[in-house]
């Protein structure tokens, strides 16, 4: 999800399509970036027979940035005049222009104001953002990733939460457990310290060395990647074939030459 913002300072008309564009220009380009990578991971792939004989191609599921505009952010700048640079009067004055309905009228209002040089210089540039919520997560990984063990009503809930991907609501009623499952949902909502702290006292199975070598990935611990995925495939080979399909294994892969041997073999 990106989301982007505009200051309040022009027409709102304006600043709402200037908020739309803007996250429409970095949901662009992320779509066009994340598109190379894609068509460079199937190209590496290529085609593929199994044990059926039936051909398969390389095609990854594709990933959907999705781009919304807030326009004006004046709940950003109710935020910011609390701020001690500002005296009481200053924000009794804009507690009244904030009550005024039209947007138009309140930023021209506050023109008159003695803080609105500082406003307009300080805090109008840190309204104009573009926020980037990305929860980057395989389709079906959660699927076959989910351990199903029948505790109470709560935690059947929670496992129903994710495998209908509402993975908030898994988050609020599995995180308690703090078990396998709980880390699944934190990994979903890319809560990854959350998840990796849980897993660190989970016992070292196949499946827990998989996504925690997922997990460093996505903190940059490169090596930790790299060594819970091999420890993974070590124990249970499915997941030499399986790391492919997830952006942060495959690119270990990629990067590090991994599975190198396992290739050669199946040629």
């Amino acid at each position: 999800m990106v989301t982007a913002n505009a200051s309040p300072d022009g027409p709102f008309r304006k600043n709402a399509d200037l908020s739309a564009r803007r996250a429409n220009s970095v949901s662009n380009y992320f779509d066009r970036y994340m598109r190379q990578v894609r068509d460079s991971i199937e190209t590496e792939r290529g085609l593929a027979v199994d044990s059926a004989g039936v051909l398969s191609s390389g095609k990854v599921e594709p990933i959907r940035f999705i781009s919304r505009s807030n326009g004006e952010n004046w709940e950003g700048l109710d935020r910011m005049m609390e701020s001690e640079r500002f005296s009481d009067s200053d924000r009794e004055a804009y507690a009244r222009l904030r009550s005024i309905k039209d947007p138009d009228r309140r930023d021209w209002l506050m023109h008159r104001e003695k803080f609105y040089p500082t406003v307009h210089d300080s805090l109008y540039p840190l309204l104009r953002t573009v926020v980037f919520d990305f929860h980057l997560h395989r389709k079906g990984m959660v699927k076959d990733t989910v351990q199903t063990t029948v505790v109470d009503d709560v935690y059947m809930d929670g496992l129903q939460a994710l495998k209908d991907r509402d993975y908030e609501k898994a988050v609020e009623l599995l995180g308690p457990y703090k078990d396998y499952n709980a880390a699944v949902a934190f990994l979903a909502m890319d809560r990854n310290y959350n998840a990796l702290e849980i897993l660190k006292k989970e016992p070292r199975t196949p499946e827990v060395n998989y996504m925690m070598a997922i997990l460093h990935s996505r903190l940059g611990e490169m090596q930790e990647a790299v060594d819970c995925y091999m420890e993974a495939c070590r124990e249970d080979r499915s997941y030499v074939a399986r790391g492919n399909l997830d952006p942060e294994i495959s690119l270990l892969i990629k990067t590090y030459g991994l599975n190198r041997q396992e290739d050669e073999d199946n040629e």
